[in-house]
């Protein structure tokens, strides 16, 4: 289990992205969604890290 989770906007700004980059990358499977509810999602803030630093 992810020791820190993300919001979608929290992911963008860490990322210096956009929140639909952020989003494209859930929906192509670059990065795991965590669905706390119909309407919250999160994102392992490692498995971001990761994917920046190119290790996917």
């Amino acid at each position: 289990m992810p020791t820190e989770l993300l919001t979608i906007r929290e992911a963008a700004a860490r990322a210096n992205v956009s929140r639909g980059t952020i989003e494209a990358r859930l929906r192509d499977g670059s990065l795991t969604r965590y669905a706390l509810g119909p309407k919250s999602t999160r994102i392992d803030a490692d498995e971001l890290t990761a994917l920046l630093r190119g290790e996917f």
